[in-house]
């Protein structure tokens, strides 16, 4: 009998100490800047807004009018120019417009892995 009591005590203790480290561990990781691809973000200038009509659901085969932001940034470093498309998106947000700036999260080492961020 107290030896069963003894296995609970103990699992007890093992489940308290995993959840406390477990706690710490999500804690630690909030706390971390969120920048997603592990990189930077820099400022391009749009260049167009195109429309294009795609196919949205193809089960039914519906399509339909969907926008896309084209960028570009010309690295100061290395004068190099790169240009950046965003997603498909079903209306522009108010705050973009042709000429004006769109932030871009991008990988430092690999430029050409991106996200296009749409917030103001």
């Amino acid at each position: 009998m107290e030896a069963g009591i003894i296995v609970v005590v103990v699992l007890i203790i093992i489940v308290a100490a995993v959840a406390v480290f477990v706690f710490r561990r999500r804690g630690q990781e909030s706390q971390e800047p969120q920048t997603g691809l592990n990189g930077e973000t820099i400022s391009a200038t749009v260049l167009e807004i195109e429309e294009k009509t795609i196919l949205v659901n193809p089960t039914i085969t519906e399509f339909g009018k969907r926008y896309f932001i084209k960028a570009e940034w010309i690295n100061d470093a290395n004068q190099r120019s790169y240009l950046f498309t965003s997603a498909p998106l079903p209306e522009v947000p108010e705050h973009i417009h042709v000429g004006g700036p769109v932030k871009v999260r991008l990988d430092p080492e690999d430029p050409y892995e991106y996200i296009v961020v749409l917030t103001p």
